[in-house]
Order: structure tokens, then C-alpha cells, then sequence
């Protein structure tokens, strides 16, 4: 009966399909390969580098542990995730979670970890209201229901910071140092594992911001989840298509 009022379209282009994506979206969803960095999956050429972190990686003296994203920020990920985000299609998280879940039971790094506590990265409060949502909160509680792990908005931002789009990446570690405290009231376990959940990575400073203040409230670790990544156009050889076989409609 839902079905027939309202009919399951395709988060890339809205056409009408049972799956997340039709047939000629799919085809636009890559997901990421090896070689990257052990730490934020970023990917480089294993022929010029032999480091297994990126530089970002190497120099951070506090940070995430681990970070994954599912696919490129490119195609219909890109549409779905703006859809998301901006034209308040918020139902669009509860369909993309078993993508994050995937992505972590893929991944050998975060599947042996036994998380704590699932968190979002928290909007200001005044942007929140602007948009009605947190697409974070959103995508992350409909992952820890799907993981049986327990949510919780631990971090608040206390400062609204300005997008941070077109940034770099020192720009944007500057634009978001000291946003963002524990939530009041929030407690965890002691030396909780914490899985992070976004959207987008882009230069990861946000999480890492995150992480920082999350570890210094007593974390043991802390690690970071999202639906894409962005990456530079010299390694998008190291992305590759996903069937998304896995995934039921």
C-alpha cells in the first residue's frame, strides 16, 4: 500500500525503482580500492608512496583512529547525498545506513572493533533549525539500530562556523578548532569505543576536530564512518565500480 501512494525512486535521479539506485545510476557509484592510507583510506600511487599513511595522517598529533567511506563523492552518490541534505528528503538516511553498515563489515579495521557508543557529527543548532535535520544524527541512529549498538549525541557545536566549502585543508582545521565540546549530561563507558558517523569526508578536519575533543573526554578510541569521500582527481583510477550486489531492495 506504501508502495502504491508512494512509489520508491531512485536516490540518484528520482526515476521510479525498488532499489537505491536504477540501472543507469549504479553505474556512477565507485567505490574506493587499494592502495590508501591505513588510517583515512585516502588514496595515493603505491609507486610514489611507500608510507602506508597519507601526509595529513603522519603530521596529526590527535585524530580518528579510522576512517572509511562506502564511494566516491561523484554521480548519483553525489545527488543522493544533496537530496539528502538540501531538498529535505530525510528518509533518504534510514535507505543509505546498510550502506554504512557494509562498508564496516567490509573493512577489517573497523569489523573488529566492538563500538560503544555510535555518534553523529553535530550541526549547529541555528543551521539545524534552518534545515529541519541532522542528515548525521539521521544516518546514525538508523546505523546503530541496524549494528544493536547504542547512540548517543555526544558532541554539541558551540560555534557556528562558516561552510567549509573551498577550504583547504588548514583553512578548514582552523575554521572548525574549538566548535565543537562534549553534549551535557553525555556520559559513556570509560575507554568507550566510538564510531563517528558523516556524510562526506572531505580533508577529514572535522572528524579529526572531533575526535580530538572526543579523547580528550576520556575516548579510547575513536573512529569515523560516511556514505562518500572526496578525492583528487589523480587517483580516481583508485575507485572502482560497485554492483551493489549486497544490497537488497
Amino acid at each position: 500500500m506504501l508502495d502504491v501512494l508512494f512509489p520508491p525512486r531512485c536516490a540518484g535521479c528520482r526515476t521510479f525503482c525498488r532499489q537505491l539506485f536504477c540501472d543507469k545510476c549504479v553505474y556512477t557509484i565507485l567505490k574506493i580500492r587499494p592502495p590508501y592510507c591505513s588510517i583515512c583510506a585516502e588514496p595515493f600511487d603505491a609507486l610514489a608512496y611507500h608510507d602506508p599513511l597519507c601526509r595529513s595522517c603522519r603530521e596529526a598529533k590527535t585524530n580518528f583512529d579510522c576512517a572509511r567511506a562506502a564511494w566516491l563523492y561523484e554521480g548519483a552518490t553525489r545527488a543522493a547525498i544533496h537530496r539528502l541534505k538540501y531538498d529535505g528528503k530525510s528518509a533518504l538516511a534510514a535507505r543509505l545506513a546498510p550502506v554504512l553498515s557494509h562498508t564496516i563489515r567490509a573493512d577489517d579495521t573497523l569489523n573488529s572493533i566492538c563500538f560503544d557508543c555510535i555518534a553523529p557529527v553535530p550541526l549547529h543548532k541555528r543551521r539545524e533549525r534552518k534545515r529541519g535535520f541532522n542528515q548525521s544524527e539521521l544516518l546514525a541512529r538508523s546505523l546503530a539500530q541496524e549494528l544493536e549498538v547504542p547512540f548517543g549525541n555526544a558532541l554539541q557545536r558551540t560555534r557556528a562556523t562558516p561552510p567549509q566549502v573551498g577550504l583547504n585543508l588548514k583553512e578548514r582545521q582552523s575554521n572548525v578548532r574549538g566548535a565543537f565540546t562534549i553534549t551535557p549530561g553525555f556520559t559513556s563507558p570509560p575507554n568507550a569505543h566510538v564510531l563517528l558517523v558523516d556524510d562526506v569526508f572531505t580533508t577529514g578536519a572535522t572528524l579529526r576536530e572531533c575526535a580530538t575533543v572526543l579523547k580528550k573526554a576520556g575516548a579510547k578510541s575513536v573512529c569515523a564512518v560516511t556514505i562518500a569521500r572526496q578525492s583528487a582527481p589523480d587517483f580516481q583510477n583508485n575507485f572502482e565500480p560497485d554492483d551493489l550486489n549486497w544490497l537488497t531492495p
